[in-house]
């Protein structure tokens, strides 16, 4: 059983770096960049400060003095069209903080108009976000991580936020920092 487990393992490995490696070389349907402000608007928290290199989103971070529960986040609002497969998306980040366990999470919640209000939205500026899809990114240590994640199919042809929190519950200096990360379909 054990050894299966780890042939098992070693193979999604190897197929997450080869689909990595096609990603990387593929023309990909409907791709939206996220690290590109011309595609992505990107706006933050009171708390969190967004930093660009060469007119591309480099790192979101964050300084808190509180001993609370501190939910600092940058968002960027989206359309995505019709899409014929399966969303993913790639994600090629480093996350680390200098106390505590801050936690990294990655979130997408679908806009809808005022008029279609029902319980479990709640308001944004006269719409509402339903909860569709989240995960814990975790702390890298600094390093560099890459990840593919199948998105719900409820994103299709729809209004939405993608969120990146850093959610700390003591003083912290924490940073979520982007190599690469794109909204794509194959």
């Amino acid at each position: 059983m054990h050894t299966t487990h780890l042939i098992f393992s070693f193979l999604i490995a190897v197929s997450i770096v080869a689909l990595t490696q096609e990603i990387e070389g593929l023309e990909l349907n409907n791709p939206i960049d996220l690290m590109n402000p011309n595609q992505t608007n990107w706006s933050k928290t009171e708390n969190a400060r967004l930093y660009f290199l060469e007119k591309r989103l480099d790192n979101f971070t964050v300084q808190t003095n509180e001993n609370e529960t501190s939910y600092s986040r940058i968002t960027a609002s989206m359309h995505l069209g019709t899409l014929d497969s399966p969303p993913y998306i790639y994600l090629n980040y480093a996350t680390n903080s200098s106390a505590g366990n801050p936690m990294f999470i990655v979130e997408i919640r679908k806009t809808m108009p005022a008029d279609t209000y029902a319980l479990g939205l709640s308001s944004n500026g006269g719409n509402y976000q339903k909860y569709l899809w989240s995960e814990n990114m975790g702390n890298t240590l600094g390093y560099f991580t890459t990840r593919i994640l199948p998105l719900p199919i409820d994103v299709n042809n729809s209004e939405i936020e993608l969120r990146f929190y850093i959610i700390s519950q003591i003083p912290t200096d924490a940073y979520v920092k982007f190599s690469n990360s794109t909204i794509f379909n194959l």
